[in-house]
């Protein structure tokens, strides 16, 4: 699914209850990570960050996230390289995953089909409702 920007009136809230709602952001862009978490726990989310793989790989350590956004464009390792391995990976595996990018070109990588627990891409600069969209279909539609 790509998801493009548009603009979204009001505030998109999720059911309460027994819903999934964990979600990991990883950001190297301490404002754009900041906004990301300040736009989720509007929303209802429970929201960790990271900003950079190896923090977001920390994280995983204890409970796992519903869902995790990734920035792609990160010093180190990209989020590319952190989705593959957590791909790999026996327990990360089924954690759908949605990118964050500025490359509008990105969509058409070939290498991104292998990524099977990428649900969206979403560019960058992503509004609140765009950012809540993504989330959610990402767990709507799990692995």
């Amino acid at each position: 699914m790509l998801v493009s920007e548009s603009p979204a009136p009001g505030k998109t809230t999720l059911r309460k209850g027994p819903t999934r709602n964990r979600v990991l952001v990883v950001d190297d862009d301490p404002d754009a990570l900041a906004s990301s978490r300040d736009i989720l726990e509007t929303a209802g989310f429970r929201v960790t960050t990271a900003r950079d793989g190896r923090s977001a790989l920390h994280e995983l350590r204890g409970p796992l996230p519903d869902v995790i956004v990734l920035d792609i464009r990160m010093p180190g390792r990209t989020g590319i390289e952190i989705a593959d391995e957590l791909a790999r990976g026996t327990e990360t595996a089924r954690i759908p995953i949605v990118l964050l990018t500025a490359l509008r070109d990105f969509a058409t990588d070939p290498g991104l089909s292998i990524l099977s627990s990428i649900r969206a891409i979403l560019y960058k600069p992503c509004g609140p409702g765009t950012l809540v969209r993504g989330i959610k279909y990402a767990l709507a539609h799990p692995l």
